[in-house]
């Protein structure tokens, strides 16, 4: 509840929680922190510089967590559970993809388990490439957005901000086409833990994922006097983490770790210009 997604780009896409903007929830993956851009064009960082397949779970805790994260978790506080390596002794491989017939969209993904008693490890990576799409089959008239814009300007007026002064007027016909709102890139994760002893687990964790040519969609002529998009997006994050279990009576579990994590993203942002008649 109350989750809702800003972006129209299945690979910029940020979540906004209680109404508070995306920056202000903080995102963590496997309880380790991963925000926060301010300066990207939307603010916030996408869920998914990790893909869907390498993910076990998803934990939304609504609600300030300011006094213990700090201000980017005023809205709350989302955690990105990856798969752990399977304990037993086995060797599995699993591969999935899916296409979508709105977009020329295409996804592949495939991981790999293998474990023994004393080290388990998990590999997985996708690739995945989107180009623009198509919208519902109800248009969008000229007066329609002429209205909208003017409630927001009239609004902007009210408050003393001139941010809605100016705006696009276009009209869409059904199934018209979503411009810039293209992608590809690819994640992969690396997984590999040692029991030392039966109470004892040493784990090493590598996250890699780049991502390139993401559109911001609808930001571009004629919905939009800008066009928009981020020519890379890369995250490289490292991690080792020592877990005990049941080492004394009164010592029930001690946990140790470190990471060490790159976002890179540029903030460009091209505006073209608005001429009479456009």
């Amino acid at each position: 509840p109350n989750l809702t997604p800003i972006n129209a780009n299945p690979v910029l896409e940020r979540p906004r929680l209680r109404g508070l903007a995306s920056n202000r929830l903080l995102i963590i993956l496997d309880g380790e922190r991963l925000n926060n851009m301010r300066s990207d064009p939307l603010s916030g960082v996408s869920p998914s510089v990790v893909d869907v397949t390498q993910l076990q779970s998803a934990e939304v805790v609504s609600g300030a967590g300011s006094s213990l994260y700090g201000s980017d978790a005023m809205a709350g506080v989302m955690n990105l559970i990856t798969a752990s390596p399977t304990r037993d002794n086995h060797l599995a491989v699993r591969f999935n993809g899916d296409a979508r017939t709105n977009s020329v969209f295409r996804r592949g993904a495939a991981t790999l388990n293998w474990s023994r008693s004393s080290v388990a490890v998990r590999l997985s990576g996708s690739i995945f490439r989107g180009a623009n799409y198509r919208s519902g089959n109800q248009p969008i008239s000229l007066d329609e957005v002429v209205q909208l814009g003017q409630l927001a300007t009239d609004m902007g007026n009210a408050v003393g901000n001139n941010v809605a002064r100016t705006y696009a007027v276009w009209n869409a016909q059904a199934g018209a086409e979503v411009p810039n709102g293209q992608g590809h890139g690819f994640n992969d994760q690396l997984d590999l833990w040692f029991f030392p002893g039966l109470n004892h687990s040493l784990r090493y964790r590598q996250l890699n994922s780049q991502h390139k040519s993401l559109g911001f969609s609808f930001i571009s002529p004629p919905f939009d006097p800008r066009t928009q998009f981020n020519s890379f997006r890369r995250l490289d994050k490292y991690g080792l983490r020592y877990e005990g279990r049941e080492l004394r009576s009164w010592l029930p579990r001690i946990s140790v770790g470190f990471y060490g994590q790159k976002y890179a993203v540029p903030d460009e942002t091209i505006t073209s210009q608005i001429v009479l008649g456009s």
